[in-house]
């Protein structure tokens, strides 16, 4: 599984190019969201591996965008603050993961559809976000709002 991580390394660099970051980000995320859900709903262990492979794919694009993109939407005197307090946010994620089998027992299908949920909300909650692809990164509070 993890193997898949390089070319989507490598996708993530082609994809932030030509669409932008804020673009490839919610592509990454809403199609790993989908991915979760085919993967609980399709027969067969080959058709569950193809999509576990490219949810997998996707959300490595996801990831990889998201720390360019976190990094260059807040401003220059709050970036690293900013960018602290996101990654403290992450791994509290990332800590609470491991706990994710125990839903099984109350339903298998539980913890793919809990990552397609908050997939779909971040990819939802991004449509707020400006994009940065191109722009002049903000100095300050006041320019990063407008």
């Amino acid at each position: 599984m993890s193997a898949i991580e390089l070319p989507g390394y490598f996708i993530t660099h082609f994809f932030m190019e030509r669409l932008g970051r804020k673009r490839t980000l919610f592509l990454g995320l809403m199609g790993s969201g989908i991915f979760c859900i085919l993967a609980e709903y399709i027969p067969g262990v080959s058709g569950k591996t193809i999509a576990y492979i490219c949810g997998k794919l996707l959300i490595t694009i996801a990831f990889t965008c998201l720390y360019i993109y976190t990094v260059e939407v807040f401003p220059t005197n709050l970036r690293h603050r900013f960018f602290s307090i996101c990654s403290v946010v992450g791994r509290i994620g990332s800590t609470l993961a491991p706990l994710t089998p125990l839903l099984i027992q109350l339903s298998p299908s539980l913890p793919l559809i809990l990552f397609a949920i908050l997939s779909f909300s971040s990819s939802l909650l991004l449509c707020h976000l400006p994009e940065t692809h191109n722009k002049k990164l903000p100095e300050n509070v006041d320019e990063a709002f407008n």
